[in-house]
């Protein structure tokens, strides 16, 4: 019932009915004078490594693996040594002496077992997390040589989705949603920041929280989840600084392009439905024949006649014959970017540092007018250890964007970019590129955009770091920081005089530009202070290991804008207000606001097995009157049932198994701001003349709701880590609902006499439930190659809840 063989000295028992393994595979003696070692490989529960690596220092070409029992044959020089390695282990090396037979024990690796995670306002090991929280570590930034965060982190963190829905801007700002409800709390070092505005080359590392129960410490801010960004600091070794210099040139292509109609398609389209409407034909007869010679022989046709009703013109839309891709007139392909990045760290006796500069350059796609981004990041990170129980830090970013776009001259001040792309799925694909007089055609804008009508704006955001952590005594650690921000923003539109020849070399003003020239220029500037304080108390008695933190946060902000627009330029050589002479309209935005907010966390574990934290914040917003403070709670529970005795059969297999359970409320502080004052409105000139020209006008205020309060979302989620085939395979699985309530929106229509609209309240409601799921594979198959493979995927549904 048994079956057994001898490899000199080692031997495999199997259960009657199972196949026996194959014996261990002799490599070719490479040295006369050698000798021939018989080994074993066991972890430290005496259980078979499959798979481990074992080579001869030295020798890069004389190695083995071990096969299903842990065996392993190779021959080597007398008095060699053998380096062994597997995932998830400490790498030794053996010193094989005299011995012909070797037993070696290789231990888990701790590192694995120790990593660290960043969490809110603090860290925690990774293997006693109880929330949900995925971690993107700095072996994953690096891989991806990408100008932006947002390219980084895309397939990496289940849950997380990132769109654009502002086309191929190249200074595009994504949307962020996690398990598909608003956007996630973005915080770079503690500070509240754009995505756009992080060199990806300064990232340590990036933690995601999920659930209410690992993102509830954040309170109100963190209702749709928390993005922790760490940027690098300096060395852990003492001596000459480390210099870095990297860069990356990139060409890039649009790879989803809508595919229009010709132009014969597109008219007998109109047609079609101009009958079923009952209306006129919208193009003759005549156009259509002209059409079909046009796409027949473009060379010689000619893509549009004298408009009928104004024949000094050229035709356009109805009475134009073309067939135009106007995707491939608008877009380019092949755009070139840029990126430069050169660091500096080190460390001494008592502090560390990190200095950076980072330049990043993008041209957008756009085949005309030189759209652009420009990006410049500087970073100094630095911490001084002043005596054994006291460190200072302080942190310092600026960042200057620059964007520089052709103005579309359709839509005014504010909606030239969008208008750009919103009207290339609108051109009417008969009209044509160029008339036949070979000038650009009217109503494809080309003229505009080659015109030196301009849409500019830069940013210019500071921020300062200044923190401080004192260790009174063992166990105990008080931390202080406070952080300022200061962004100026300025934006400048030119809109010029654009003209083109009619058929008698008239030249006209194009396409209806109302006003027929103006200049728009915008000054803001944002002020934002952010303080929080928190102490930190850990205990360890025997198999008990507690920690307590308990801390406050309080946040500001103000805005100070000015903008103006004057139409009627002397000259577009000089685009300024002090050389336009048309109407003058001019605004300002001045707001502040405040929110302040206490929090604790109580975490216990018993033996590193059985682990509780709890969490709450108690959050005050300066959007409401009443019920302006809220309590959000929160409790996760996770058990390591992988580290129980009876567990000990399975490690081989099954080394780590964590079961997770979460239940926590957050708070969102929506609405706008100020929503419980009565404000009214200010026209300066109304639409009517009266006996002494346009009066200005004030209008009552609406009906404000007295209960008007937080919204609150609900989370429950379960899920499970998992470590199998010798930690080869790693699995992380979450089911969660997320509840929505409190919603704030429009209430029931007031009767109309009342001449009021109906006041916000809290009355709706939405839920999401979903799952996600990773799965990722980690082996080394010899010494000098290892390779990993990743699987990530999730479904999340919305739903309303009556």
């Amino acid at each position: 019932t048994e079956v057994r063989y001898d490899v000199e000295g080692a031997y495999i028992v199997l259960s009657a009915g199972r196949k026996a393994p194959p014996k261990p595979v002799e490599t070719t003696v490479r040295q006369q004078s050698g000798k021939r070692l018989i080994g074993t490989v066991v972890d430290a529960a005496g259980e078979p490594v499959i798979g481990a690596n074992i080579v001869e220092k030295g020798v890069a070409a004389n190695g083995t693996v071990t096969d299903v029992s842990g065996n392993f044959i190779l021959h080597v020089q007398s008095e060699a040594t053998l380096t062994v390695s597997f995932i998830g282990y400490v790498t030794q090396e053996v010193v094989t002496g005299n011995r012909s037979e070797l037993k070696i024990t290789l231990l888990e690796d701790s590192k694995a077992l120790e990593e660290v995670v960043v969490v809110g306002y603090g860290t925690q090991k990774k293997v006693n997390l109880t929330g949900s929280v995925s971690v993107v570590d700095q072996k994953d930034l690096e891989s991806r040589p990408v100008m932006k965060i947002a390219a980084i982190l895309q397939g990496q963190v289940p849950g997380l989705v990132i769109t654009n829905s502002t086309g191929g801007d190249p200074d595009a700002t994504l949307n962020w949603q996690i398990r598909g409800q608003g956007s996630p709390y973005i915080l770079v070092d503690g500070m509240p920041m754009g995505m756009n505005d992080i060199n990806p080359a300064d990232i340590e590392n990036v933690t995601v929280l999920k659930d209410a129960a690992s993102a509830a410490i954040y309170g109100a801010r963190a209702a749709y989840g928390v993005i922790l960004i760490t940027t690098k600091s300096g060395g852990n070794i003492t001596g000459k600084p480390e210099i870095s210099y990297s860069n990356n040139f990139a060409w890039q292509n649009l790879i989803s392009v809508p595919e229009p109609m010709n132009g014969l398609e597109y008219a007998n389209y109109w047609n079609e439905s101009a009958r079923n409407a009952g209306s006129g034909q919208i193009f003759s007869d005549v156009v259509i024949e002209r059409i079909k010679a046009y796409m027949a022989d473009p060379q010689h046709a000619p893509s549009s006649y004298p408009d009928p009703s104004n024949p000094s013109r050229w035709g356009m839309m109805q009475n134009a014959n073309a067939s135009t891709n106007w995707y491939d007139v608008y877009f380019s392909n092949a755009v070139f970017s840029q990126q430069h990045n050169l660091s500096m760290k080190g460390r001494t006796n008592n502090s560390s540092y990190y200095i950076s500069a980072g330049l990043d350059g993008e041209s957008g796609n756009m085949a005309f007018g030189n759209d652009s981004y420009r990006r410049y990041t500087s970073l100094a990170n630095f911490s001084l250890d002043v005596v054994e129980w006291m460190t200072m830090g302080f942190k310092a970013r600026f960042t200057r964007t620059e964007s520089d776009w052709p103005m579309d001259g359709w839509g005014g001040t504010g909606l030239g970019r969008s208008v750009l792309f919103h009207d290339a799925s609108r051109r009417w694909i008969t009209d044509p590129v160029k008339t036949p007089d070979g000038q650009w055609g009217e109503l494809s804008r080309i003229p505009i955009y080659e015109s030196g009508a301009r849409d500019k704006w830069d940013d210019n955001p500071l921020w300062l770091t200044y923190e401080t952590e004192l260790k009174p005594m063992k166990g105990l650690s008080i931390r202080g920081s406070y952080s300022y921000m200061y962004l100026g923003h300025h934006r400048h539109i030119h809109q010029p005089l654009v003209y083109l020849n009619d058929l008698n070399g008239t030249p006209y003003l194009i396409f209806d530009l109302l006003p027929p020239s103006q200049i728009y220029k915008r000054f803001e500037n944002l002020y934002y202070q952010k303080a929080d304080v928190y102490a930190t108390w850990q205990k360890t008695l025997r198999d008990h290991a507690f920690t307590v933190m308990a801390g406050h946060n309080r946040e500001s902000g103000s805005t100070n804008s000015l903008n103006a627009t004057k139409q009627d330029l002397i000259t577009d050589a000089v685009p300024s207000i002090s050389t336009a002479i048309g109407r003058i309209t001019n605004g300002d935005v001045v707001s502040e606001w405040a929110t302040m907010g206490y929090f604790g966390r109580i975490n216990y574990n018993y033996k590193e097995k059985y682990l509780l934290e709890l969490d709450g914040r108690y959050d005050g917003s300066y959007k409401y009157r009443k019920n302006r403070w809220c309590f959000f709670p929160s409790v996760s529970v996770a058990y390591r049932i992988s580290e129980e005795g009876f567990w000990k059969t399975l490690k081989p297999w099954l080394p780590y198994l964590k079961l997770r359970a979460s239940y926590g409320t957050l708070g969102d502080q929506n609405g706008s701001a100020y929503s419980y004052l009565q404000t009214m409105n200010i026209t300066s000139e109304i639409s009517w003349i009266g006996a002494t020209g346009r009066p200005a006008t004030v209008s009552m205020p609406g009906i404000l709701s007295e209960s008007l309060t937080w919204e609150t979302l609900t989370t429950k989620n379960l899920g499970f880590d998992a470590a199998l085939l010798n930690s080869r395979l790693n699995m992380v699985f979450d089911v969660y609902r997320k509840d929505r309530t409190d919603i704030i929106g429009t209430g029931k229509p007031l009767p109309s006499m009342l001449g009021a609209n109906a006041p916000s309240i809290n009355e709706n409601a939405l839920r999401t439930a979903g799952w996600e799921l990773t799965l990722a594979w980690n082996d080394q198959v010899n010494r000098d190659f290892s390779y990993n493979i990743s699987l990530l995927t999730d479904k999340g549904e919305n739903s309303s809840i009556f």
